[in-house]
């Protein structure tokens, strides 16, 4: 017989509006974040993430390549926020915020968008060289 675990509602709470592909926060925890910041009064830098010609290079390598560049994408999101003071949100398919209130935000989305590129582009093979990838 299996042991069963209780787990914290407040962990079903977060994976329920948690999106399935990068277990990201979905819309809701990202509508909740953005009120809490704007009624506190607290200055932070919304960022929209958006992957340039997504549907072009799902089209062409299919879902499952697809799907691995969204998730470099999260991952790449959440290594570079600060985890006590950003947060990182995925709206759905190749959407994502970054609600950042650490200070050097820019240099942060800067490096994001470099590292992105570089690794978006070991994801092309030559057959796929006519329509490259990156985030905006």
């Amino acid at each position: 017989m299996g042991a069963m675990t209780c787990m914290p509602s407040r962990w079903w709470k977060a994976a329920r509006h948690a999106n399935p592909l990068t277990l990201l926060p979905g819309n809701m925890p990202i509508n909740v974040h953005i009120e809490r910041l704007l009624v506190s009064g607290t200055e932070f830098v919304a960022c929209y993430a958006d992957l340039n010609n997504f549907k072009a290079f799902n089209d062409h390598y299919g879902y499952w390549r697809g799907d691995g560049l969204i998730r470099i994408a999260a991952e790449l999101l959440s290594q570079n926020a600060d985890p006590v003071h950003d947060f990182v949100g995925h709206i759905g398919g190749d959407d994502f915020i970054v609600l950042f209130q650490s200070e050097d935000w820019e240099g942060r989305c800067r490096h994001i968008v470099d590292e992105f590129s570089r690794q978006a582009a070991a994801m092309h093979d030559e057959a796929g060289s006519r329509s490259k990838t990156a985030m905006a």
